[in-house]
């Protein structure tokens, strides 16, 4: 019979040209993602540290006014009288005058009006020629839709005028359109 000879282990270098490549490759690969890993470590902290700051700057703080109780009633005055000028600011001034002066027929002169805008009302002053002159323009406002009711509260002949005009007092409503 033939002796068998079995050989295991074959006779190679000790690192392969491939196997050595693939190594290098390995670590020059690894080398770099960690650097790709501390720039990017870096970018977040940073991107962090502005979020913080944004949020620092957005986030409402709580002031709180120490002020003695004149301090603070002065401001309410304040704000009050604010608040009285800006509902004054936002009648309808415009359409309000044309619908008086609209109204008003030639015998009819106006002297005075003085709206009132928490009542809603206009307070009208005038002369007219004649009673027919002033019941005829009390007779238009009340026809004018920006008007409800419009009342006579007073009216006087002017004796010592020659021509004894009647100087009356009336009040009109007005209907809020805002």
């Amino acid at each position: 019979m033939q002796t068998l000879h079995l050989d295991y282990q074959r006779r190679f270098r000790p690192f392969p040209t491939l196997g050595g490549v693939l190594l290098v490759g390995a670590l020059v690969l690894t080398l770099l993602t960690g650097r790709q890993y501390l720039y990017f470590a870096q970018l977040l902290a940073s991107l962090e540290e502005r979020a913080d700051k944004v949020e620092r700057i957005a986030r409402p703080t709580d002031v709180t006014l120490k002020a003695s109780p004149q301090d603070k009633e002065k401001v309410a005055r304040e704000v009050t009288r604010a608040n009285e000028v800006l509902r004054r600011i936002t009648l309808p001034w415009d359409e309000l005058f044309r619908a008086v002066e609209s109204a008003s027929p030639k015998n009819v002169a106006l002297l005075a009006t003085d709206p009132d805008p928490d009542k809603q009302v206009l307070k009208i002053v005038g002369e007219a020629k004649d009673v027919a002159s002033l019941l005829e323009y009390m007779h238009n406002l009340e026809a004018n839709p920006m008007f409800q009711m419009v009342t006579l509260q007073s009216h006087q002949i002017q004796q010592q005028d020659p021509q004894r005009p009647i100087r009356f007092s009336l009040v009109a409503n007005w209907k809020d359109r805002r």
